[in-house]
């Protein structure tokens, strides 16, 4: 509280050169009571300062924040608001979906909970000084690759694993043992069959594996020997890409041209090109296409395998990721936060700033946070007043929506166990090497992380866009030819009871899965003029990030970002982050 001397006609007291009177006439809110102010020095800084942080708490209580999108970047936006001290009951978030999460999508359809959306947690561990306890990786296990963030030991680093750990929601690390099959159901041999560091469990070590995850077995019986394996090991594609994207890309290249390149070296060692083909396009569709949704021919060369790195123990939450977006929500929930659900969001002004949902509603703020999927905004489906930088429209021209689609089946029983003695006790998966490019290159087996009896498969890119059209009795169909190649003699017992797919090529909020960035792209000025803001408008979801763009780690940390992007706008409060953050600026860290 500001007050006066009571007693003005006092004699003064004799004080130091330090504490000299001075005139407040230069502070403008005190000057307008023209009081008769008289102090000293040292207590106008602590005045000064009273006063601003005064200032700057009223300002944060006062702001109004509207964040589109009550997915997990928006969910998280909402949270970290809250912590760094904005009033709750300024906050609104407007879903247009009737329930929260976004693309975080669980069926229990079928009996049992999976995920639809997003289903791993990208690496796991904790952070043990120089490295993630239980790794080799050579990269840092949190974030940016090659930039280590100052992290005390023990701490957990990776978002997702975070929340399960805080809220006890049940993961489990996944084998990476597999079996690989042939186009016509020749069994083809194994990968990592041996004590696996990736997993607690041990089991028999009778195959090695091969270079890049490539089955020596099948090299062997492909006709190369130990000659072609060697010279596999220094030329092969995802290796060759790898490390040589870096310094030889140009941004016109496709990871496809890349892997033309590739070709040249197979044609040089005189491998059998038809076998090596078909390989060749099985290794793109489960490394390049069910990863980063796209095909080969459309992902940008330049971008490759610089989208940052856990460590790689990965796993799978038992019950899908619900508990995720519950944890998520309840943070923002119980803190009082209102979330408008069925809120069509058609337009947002930068300018004034308001947003317009429901063929009219208009609400103020003082702030907007956006964190919907940026097909919204290329496709017109939010407008924006003014028209968005032409720096942030080239961006959308060279981001693209990728997509892939998962399909759950279910059996009587996991006959694949008790059919097939090649399959090993904790084989996690098989691997299908068809003669149609795109089609369905991985089986999980369900049951030996949840117990079901239950495969889980999925296809990316532009044979995902086809499936989407088909029926499902079409996918069915050849589902059980594929399944009837692998285990002729199962009868019955292999016969598909149910199946469940995702549709996400035709969901009119993201019109696809996650985003990715196509040729053409310029990795530094397409990624920051996405990144806002524009006007007091921020941006939050998956395609924002640099690091981890296309997960749910990257969405979450987008949130923070945006949030905090929003506090120092406001100014006076406190920058919450979920993850450390002290050695990379947070803008430049998207």
């Amino acid at each position: 509280m500001w007050t006066t001397d009571q007693n003005q006609n006092a004699a003064p007291q004799e004080r130091p050169d330090l504490d000299r009177e001075l005139s407040l006439s230069i502070f403008s809110p005190l000057s307008v009571l023209n009081l008769p102010w008289k102090i000293g020095k040292m207590k106008l800084t602590l005045i000064f300062l009273l006063y601003t942080i005064c200032f700057a708490q009223c300002s944060v209580q006062n702001a109004r924040v509207v964040i589109v999108g009550a997915g997990a970047a928006g969910l998280t936006a909402a949270g970290t608001l809250v912590e760094a001290g904005f009033d709750p009951q300024n906050i609104i978030i407007l879903e247009g979906r009737d329930t929260y999460g976004g693309r975080i999508r669980t069926d229990t359809s079928l009996g049992f909970p999976w995920s639809l959306g997003p289903m791993w947690i990208d690496g796991i561990g904790r952070y043990s000084g120089d490295s993630f306890q239980g790794s080799d990786d050579e990269y840092d296990g949190c974030g940016f690759k090659g930039i280590p963030y100052n992290l005390p030991t023990g701490k957990l680093c990776q978002p997702v694993e975070a929340i399960a750990t805080k809220y006890n929601i049940d993961y489990k690390v996944q084998p990476d043992n597999s079996v690989y099959w042939d186009y016509d159901g020749t069994f083809l041999g194994y990968d990592r069959a041996c004590q696996n560091q990736e997993s607690p469990l041990t089991y028999p070590c009778t195959d090695t594996p091969g270079p890049y995850n490539i089955p020596t077995q099948i090299v062997q019986d492909w006709g190369g020997g130990s000659g072609y394996s060697s010279d596999l090991n220094r030329t092969c594609m995802l290796g060759w890409l790898v490390w040589n994207a870096p310094t030889n890309a140009k941004s016109d290249d496709s990871v496809q041209s890349g892997v033309n390149q590739c070709d040249l070296k197979f044609q040089q060692i005189g491998t059998d090109t038809v076998n090596h083909t078909r390989y060749r396009n099985w290794q793109l569709q489960s490394a390049i296409t069910c990863d980063y949704a796209c095909d080969a021919s459309a992902d940008s060369w330049h971008n490759f395998e610089e989208d940052g790195w856990f460590n790689d123990r990965d796993a799978t939450l038992t019950d899908g990721y619900q508990g995720v977006a519950d944890a998520l929500y309840n943070r923002v929930k119980d803190a009082g936060v209102n979330i408008t659900y069925n809120a069509k969001v058609t337009a947002i002004d930068s300018s004034t700033p308001t947003v317009t949902y429901n063929s009219g509603a208009v609400m103020k703020a003082d702030y907007i946070i956006s964190t919907v999927s940026f097909t919204q905004y290329k496709n017109n489906k939010i407008r924006f007043t003014p028209v968005l930088p032409s720096t942030f429209q080239t961006a959308m021209n060279h981001l693209q929506q990728g997509h892939l689609e998962k399909v759950m089946l279910t059996f009587n029983s996991s006959f694949w166990r008790e059919y097939d003695p090649k399959i090993r006790a904790h084989t996690g998966w098989l691997m299908f090497m068809s003669d149609t490019i795109g089609e369905y290159p991985e089986f999980n087996l369900m049951d030996e992380w949840n117990g079901q009896n239950a495969m889980l498969t999925w296809v990316g890119g532009e044979y995902a866009r086809e499936q989407a059209s088909k029926s499902d009795e079409e996918v069915r169909t050849r589902l059980q030819e594929i399944i009837n190649s692998m285990w002729p003699t199962a009868g019955d017992a292999s016969t598909i009871l149910q199946m469940v797919r995702s549709n996400w090529t035709n969901d009119e909020w993201t019109m696809g899965s996650y985003s990715y960035w196509g040729v053409h792209y310029d990795m530094y000025y397409d990624w920051k003029a996405l990144l806002g803001p524009i006007g007091q408008v921020h941006f939050a979801g998956e395609h924002t990030r640099r690091d981890h763009p296309s997960s749910m780690e990257g969405a979450i940390w987008s949130g923070e970002d945006a949030a905090n992007e929003v506090c120092r706008a406001v100014g006076g409060c406190k920058s919450f982050v979920f993850h450390p953050d002290t050695l990379v600026d947070a803008h430049a860290q998207r």
